[in-house]
């Protein structure tokens, strides 16, 4: 099971670097309302959307990195032969935990107890 999950994990990670890059491309392409309409003449720019679409773009980014430091995190743990294995209390994470959140470094009464604690 270890070696589908590893699979798995790298896929996540390549698909989360290129979403990270598809992200990127578009908060570099954005332009301020200013700039747009002086490029399209009368076009008129919603500022407020301009600055909620940067938002959820930063918002997504930061989803998407902390996701992939925890793809990353996940990785290591394979090569350490500790993955598998709850990073707080050591006990063994259920594989049907493992096969729907492969990056899950915690079991379930740890990640509630991380939870409740936020």
């Amino acid at each position: 099971m270890a070696a589908l999950l590893k699979v798995r994990l790298l896929q996540a990670e390549q698909q989360t670097v290129e979403s990270l890059a598809s992200v990127d491309e578009r908060t570099r392409e954005a332009q301020h309302p200013d700039e747009i309409a002086a490029l399209f003449g009368d076009a008129v720019i919603d500022e407020a959307t301009f600055i909620t679409e940067r938002e959820r773009d930063l918002a997504t980014r930061l989803t998407l990195q902390r996701d992939l430091e925890q793809i990353r995190a996940a990785l290591q743990r394979v090569e350490h032969n500790t993955f598998g294995y709850c990073v707080q209390c050591g006990a063994l994470i259920p594989e049907r935990r493992l096969l729907t959140r492969p990056q899950a470094a915690l079991c379930v009464p740890c990640q509630i107890q991380v939870e409740r604690h936020r």
